[in-house]
């Protein structure tokens, strides 16, 4: 989803995945301090179905 908002913008793709530009913005930033250990951390506990927006991060 990060890689979508630097394609796409950051507030598109909010709202396209219905979250705050705010959650995505804290996303980027634990995924650049903490790589992505960080991001799935904030990630598994922002979103109930976590193991299908997993297959969406490379790595």
């Amino acid at each position: 989803m990060l890689q979508e908002a630097e394609r796409e913008g950051p507030t598109e793709t909010a709202r396209k995945n219905n979250l705050a530009y705010s959650v995505l913005s804290n996303w980027k930033c634990k995924y650049l301090s903490k790589g992505r250990d960080g991001l799935n951390l904030v990630i598994k506990r922002s979103i109930p179905n976590f193991e299908r927006w997993k297959k969406k991060i490379p790595g």
